[in-house]
């Protein structure tokens, strides 16, 4: 029981480090929960295998020392991190449009190749055609 609250207390206190440099704190923690978890199983099985096999009390003491080892060994990780600067902080986004088109220099822009082909203005469209002769005429235009 005691070690979940350290697990919580620690994750916790390393997700603050990390977002007080800018970063996400979220993958950080997982990195300190699997790093705490990975030092204590290879540290159950380094001491059980310098026991002969037998796991009390050697393996027990080795599994909380790898436990303390991969702890440390995140926070080393996060305290090395560099802090991420305001100006040159970019949030990673979804680009826009309009700056995809911006960058394609020589072709035409999507509103361009997509935009309406009226030849007249709205006024002066034909209403006394019927929807089906306007429809014949515009495929004919197309396939020409």
């Amino acid at each position: 029981m005691l070690e979940i609250l350290l697990i919580w207390i620690l994750a916790k206190k390393i997700g603050a480090m990390a977002s007080n440099k800018g970063r996400n704190a979220a993958g950080y923690i997982v990195l300190f929960v699997l790093a705490w978890f990975g030092g204590e199983i290879l540290g159950a099985i380094f001491g059980a295998v310098l026991n002969k096999g037998e796991f009390f009390p050697t393996g027990y003491l080795f599994a909380l020392v790898g436990a303390a080892v991969g702890a440390g060994s995140a926070f080393i990780i996060v305290g090395a991190l560099p802090a991420i600067e305001e100006e040159d902080y970019r949030p990673r986004r979804k680009r826009r449009r309009r700056e995809r088109e911006e960058e394609v220099e020589g072709e035409d822009s999507y509103r361009s190749k997509f935009k309406p082909r009226r030849t007249k203005p709205r006024d002066e469209t034909e209403d006394e055609e019927e929807p089906e002769t306007r429809y014949r005429r515009r495929r004919r235009h197309e396939d020409e």
